[in-house]
């Protein structure tokens, strides 16, 4: 029984992850309305049949916007976590498999990065770096990749003494050889539920910076350009609020839920090889 609800709950929210996927690759096919195209004449507008979330200030299509929208921040988010996973495990797994003074050096410095609260940390990068959604990135990127290296590191000093790789060692294999054929197979399903949850976090983060001018630069669509372009009609047109607001809770909930249910199912595999 929790073997088949760990199951269903996996594959329901990954459907979802990649019906959002397709749903932002395809935005601007799918978008109504051209999502910065401006008209005085429908300013604030409710929604209607034409307008489905209304208009916003400028008498643009929300629900254009919102779609759009959706394409820079699923898809910048997902290479965000793709980009420091990889850097990231990268590093853990050198030094925790090499151990010794660079190990030392390095770890003190992620001990100082993580120190900092991590949208902390991106706000003041992001700040000295300017606007932008490059700049963004490379803030959110340089206070989200040190979580990777930590644990990996962890798991490969637990496993660079098991006796499989001893025997690949004995048995001439290199060192990149064997953390790359021996050690990051066993620790990419750890890796994996990780980056998976972090996926909706670094969301968030993407929209904080653009809610404070950090991120995307309007008229750009972006969820958090969005919310804070329009804060101020959440009384006269809360429509302009609540619909990009929505958006960006319900997509951080589903890859948080993936995440989770990620997580459970490999908890199950794990548990059904410990039984064979």
């Amino acid at each position: 029984m929790k073997h088949t609800h760990s199951e269903r709950t996996f594959w329901i929210f990954l459907a979802l992850a990649v019906l959002l996927v397709l749903v932002s690759l395809f935005s601007d096919q799918i978008a109504p309305h051209d999502p910065n195209a401006a008209d005085v004449s429908r300013l604030r507008q409710p929604p209607s049949a034409e307008y489905p979330f209304g208009t916003d200030a400028m008498g643009r299509c929300v629900l254009s916007r919102v779609l759009c929208g959706a394409k820079t921040s699923i898809f910048c988010s997902l290479f965000l976590v793709l980009a420091t996973a990889v850097f990231g495990s990268a590093v853990g797994i050198a030094c925790g498999y090499y151990s010794g003074a660079l190990d030392r050096i390095i770890m003190r410095v992620i001990d100082g990065i993580m120190a900092f609260p991590q949208m902390v940390l991106a706000i003041a990068v992001a700040g000295m770096l300017g606007g932008g959604m490059v700049n963004a990135m490379l803030a959110l990127g340089f206070a989200s990749w040190t979580p990777y290296a930590r644990l990996a590191r962890s798991r490969v000093i637990a496993m660079k003494k098991e006796e499989f790789v001893l025997a690949a060692r004995i048995s001439g294999c290199s060192d990149s050889a064997i953390m790359r054929r021996y050690i990051f197979p066993n620790v990419f399903s750890t890796l994996l539920t990780y980056s998976t949850s972090q996926v909706g976090t670094i969301m968030l983060g993407f929209a904080g910076l653009s809610f404070l001018n950090l991120g995307v630069q309007l008229p750009n669509a972006e969820w958090g350009s969005m919310i804070n372009e329009a804060r101020g009609m959440l009384v006269t047109a809360p429509w302009t609020v609540l619909y990009p607001a929505l958006a960006l809770v319900l997509t951080v909930m589903v890859f948080n839920y993936l995440g989770d249910a990620l997580r459970d199912k490999l908890d199950v595999y794990r548990e059904s090889e410990a039984a064979e």
